[in-house]
């Protein structure tokens, strides 16, 4: 089994008074074995130079549609509802589902990102979009939206029994496929498209398979109002009676909810994630992390899709997220650099069910992140200002080496286990193609 011996980078450690570290990492097949904060020779290893970078968990995008990506900059200037209708339309044959997907996939691994929770969304070949998480060797959380309601004009409805039959089938193929590294959750999309049967099935199938639950929730203010005109209640009211919040559910969005919903969130222990950069630009609102935190729910961040977001940047979403609070709540102090790195990680890999990622520690999963710190806008010797430049100030570009499952999938610019020249080719190809049938 290979071993490898990243050497010499500042480890981060979540500690408060010492968030940094210096040390070196082995990883053993696709485990932390150790983590070395003294020099110790070790025989049987590929050592490589680490010095210069800090090394992070691997970010973690607990909400993203990368199959969307084909889509991006052709659904601008639009709210919410508007640009639901036209995502509706969004069709892409096969091949086109494939490369969409991976091109969102290279996007997010050059940027820092090693697990995706992938809600399929607007998509006649799943199994393509599953298939090129699996090749990109990102670690993903897969799920396959449904709906058996008529939200808007061109909602891509089905039957609830045909809904139900499409999920079991999706989790019976990929739950815990490709060693593991690719686990699943179900989705029925998002109340405003969903009948409470269909809750009730996704419920029940959760429970019988053991997996966890990922659907929208609270985005817009007109479709939550409409949901509480329909069933009377609060959207997260009718989740929370029907069984749907709990400790393994993670609800994207959570903007337009009230005190009382809060406490549903915490007392069940449901995830919320905040997806900044679609909230902004569909004019959706400002969830309240603060809020949230303040009474223990855990929230993380998505990049939601490149056809609303612009980018599979965590950390824009981490940066922005911060940056909204403060603004929200008049408050400088709101959402600091550390409770932001922990959304991007721990937090993200707690939403996705994840139980031994978004640490840097021996017995977890190697998912790490190197980001190159001399670097005038990254660099200080002062520890928690080094870590206020990495969330306030780097970019996905200071990237250096991302590394999935103990994969160095990413390193100096270069992608090391797939040939991403020829993919960029093909996906420019069939982009063009499908862009000019205006396909959506």
């Amino acid at each position: 089994m290979l071993m490898i011996l990243f050497k010499d980078a500042l480890i981060f450690t979540f500690d408060e008074n010492k968030p940094f570290k210096s040390g070196n990492i082995l990883v053993k097949g696709d485990v932390i074995e150790h983590i070395y904060f003294e020099d110790k020779k070790i025989n049987g290893y590929k050592e490589i130079n680490c010095s210069g970078t800090v090394a992070l968990p691997g970010f973690v995008d607990a909400h993203t549609h990368l199959i969307q990506s084909f889509g991006r900059g052709l659904m601008e200037n639009m709210s919410l509802t508007q640009w639901l209708e036209h995502i509706w339309q969004y069709s892409l044959d096969p091949e086109s589902s494939y490369y969409s997907t991976l091109l969102g996939a290279i996007e997010a691994i050059r940027t820092g990102t090693t697990t995706v929770c992938e809600m399929i969304t607007e998509c006649t070949a799943p199994d393509k979009v599953v298939q090129a998480i699996k090749n990109s060797y990102l670690r993903g959380v897969v799920s396959l939206a449904v709906s058996d309601f008529q939200e808007g004009e061109h909602t891509p409805l089905v039957s609830t029994d045909k809904a139900a039959e499409r999920t079991k089938s999706f989790i019976e193929k990929y739950h815990n496929s490709s060693e593991g590294r690719i686990t699943t959750k179900i989705s029925p999309v998002g109340l405003p498209a969903v009948t409470i049967e269909l809750l009730k099935i996704s419920k029940s199938l959760a429970d019988r398979y053991n997996v966890g639950l990922h659907l929208h929730a609270c985005e817009g203010k007109i479709q939550t109002e409409r949901s509480k005109e329909r069933f009377k209640k609060s959207e997260i009211e009718v989740l929370y009676e029907n069984g749907i919040l709990q400790e393994n559910t993670q609800l994207a969005h959570v903007i337009w909810v009230t005190k009382e919903d809060m406490l549903l969130l915490s007392k069940t222990k449901t995830s919320v994630v905040q997806c900044p950069s679609s909230n902004i630009k569909l004019i959706d609102g400002i969830t309240p992390i603060s809020d949230m935190m303040d009474i223990g729910i855990n929230v993380a961040l998505g990049c939601d899709g490149a056809a609303s977001s612009s980018s599979y940047d965590m950390l824009i979403e981490g940066r922005l997220s911060s940056f909204l609070q403060k603004l929200d709540k008049q408050n400088a102090d709101a959402l600091s650099p550390m409770q932001v790195m922990k959304m991007l990680t721990i937090n993200g890999a707690k939403a996705a069910n994840l139980k031994n990622v978004g640490i840097i520690k021996p017995g977890w999963k190697a998912d790490i992140v190197f980001i190159d710190i001399d670097q005038p806008h990254i660099y200080s010797p002062n520890p928690n200002a080094l870590l206020a430049n990495i969330i306030f100030s780097a970019k996905g570009s200071d990237v250096k080496m991302t590394v999935i499952n103990g994969n160095i999938v990413y390193k100096d610019g270069e992608f090391l286990l797939f040939d991403a020249k020829e993919i960029f080719r093909r996906g420019e190809e069939l982009l063009e193609k499908t862009t000019n049938k205006s396909s959506f």
